[in-house]
């Protein structure tokens, strides 16, 4: 009898996924893709396509138990942002008993109300917060809790920055509640004392809950003004001073009790952090990489789409070596006002680094309203920036 193929799984088929794609069939792994979109990136880079969408979990296994009489379902995983892709693969996941995140981490990653009270429960460092229903419920924590500042922001979903508003009185309060809790899932509001510090995205890998930090990124925002629209990341340069030392011994603390408190494991994962003074705070977790970092962690030389491959068809990873002796940026590039988009193609070749593009030229864009509305991104080295603007704004086609 003849063995069995092995299948690799992937909920969503978009441009994000073909870099996994890509490092299972290096693995000698088949894979199967399956999306609604049936012109979707992947298609072309699977070895089987089916256009169920990724929310369809049953009809989604009802396919795999037939595959499963000719192949080996050997891992499934997703790099989509949807709440249901997310829950439905660690459902197919524990189906066919493979390594994954489970359902509870996948849902308390989405809720973060959920998140908050495993995080409070298992003494993870975080800003006090309550869930609120209702403007009266926030106003009363915030007059009772005795800071000026504080940060209002969707109970559920995977919004990115959208919602998030920081407040200073309870008109503010009233004025924006119902704006906040349109991009919450269950309609609730989180509302949560401000700390003041920088932020930053710590971001690995967790196999057999063994997590691998793999960067630390310092984290920029277009400001208050713009929503605190993420605008990029520089990774952090570890040298061997004491202070440095503190720091990076803080940051592993804070994500292995972040990761326990959660129960991941058998995932990528995110923490946002505000450090300040002496202090490390956990923002959120999630079980995705931040926006675009597998870009930068492969710019670093970390393949970071094999080891996941490899996490979750069982087989070992170890800590990669990684030279920081350089800071790497990565930055997105929006348009500062709505125009038809045009590549300066000169700028572009003289840039010594990587540009990627999200828009096509002559598209009509605008100023953003969330990071889903970027033109493009760059990857350099820190000193390495554009002497020249990578795009221009045309008033027509």
């Amino acid at each position: 009898m003849n063995e069995k193929g092995k299948l690799v799984v992937f909920i969503g088929g978009s441009e994000d996924h073909i870099a996994f794609l890509r490092a299972s069939k290096s693995k000698g792994l088949k894979t199967v893709v399956f999306d609604l979109d049936n012109k979707c990136a992947s298609k072309k880079e699977a070895d089987l396509f089916f256009q169920i969408s990724t929310h369809d979990f049953e009809e989604i296994l009802l396919k795999l138990k037939e595959l499963s009489k000719e192949y080996c379902i050997s891992g499934v995983m997703t790099y989509s942002s949807s709440p249901k892709a997310i829950l439905n693969t660690s459902k197919i996941s524990a189906h066919f008993e493979t390594q994954s995140y489970s359902f509870e981490s996948a849902s308390m990653t989405i809720d973060k109300s959920l998140m908050k009270k495993a995080f409070l429960e298992n003494d993870v460092p975080t800003a006090e917060a309550r869930i609120t229903r209702n403007a009266e419920e926030a106003i009363d924590f915030f007059e009772n809790c005795g800071q000026q500042t504080m940060i209002m922001k969707p109970s559920s979903g995977v919004s990115g920055s959208k919602g998030i508003s920081q407040i200073k009185t309870a008109q503010e309060i009233i004025n924006n509640y119902d704006h906040v809790a349109s991009f919450s899932t269950d309609s609730k509001v989180i509302i949560e004392s401000f700390i003041d510090g920088d932020e930053y995205s710590i971001d690995g890998i967790i196999s057999k809950n063994n997590p691998i930090i793999l960067s630390v990124c310092k984290k920029y925002s277009l400001g208050k003004s713009e929503n605190f629209i993420m605008s990029g990341f520089t990774s952090v340069k570890q040298s061997s001073s004491s202070k440095d030392e503190v720091f990076f011994e803080r940051i592993e603390n804070a994500t292995a009790k972040a990761l326990e408190a959660l129960k991941i494991s058998d995932s990528l994962f995110s923490l946002d952090i505000i450090a300040s003074r002496n202090e490390v705070n956990v923002v959120e977790c999630g079980i995705l990489l931040d926006c675009k970092i597998d870009r930068l962690l492969s710019f670093m030389g970390i393949n970071i789409y094999e080891m996941m491959i490899s996490v979750i068809s069982g087989q070992s990873i170890s800590s990669p070596k990684v030279d920081n002796s350089s800071p790497i940026s990565l930055n997105f590039l929006f348009a500062n006002k709505s125009g038809y988009f045009q590549i300066n193609q000169d700028a572009v070749d003289q840039f010594k680094g990587q540009v990627f593009w999200e828009q096509t030229p002559g598209s009509l864009v605008s100023k953003p309203k969330s990071i889903s509305d970027i033109l493009g991104w760059t990857i350099s080295v820190e000193e390495s920036k554009p002497q020249k603007e990578l795009y221009f704004l045309n008033e027509s086609v």
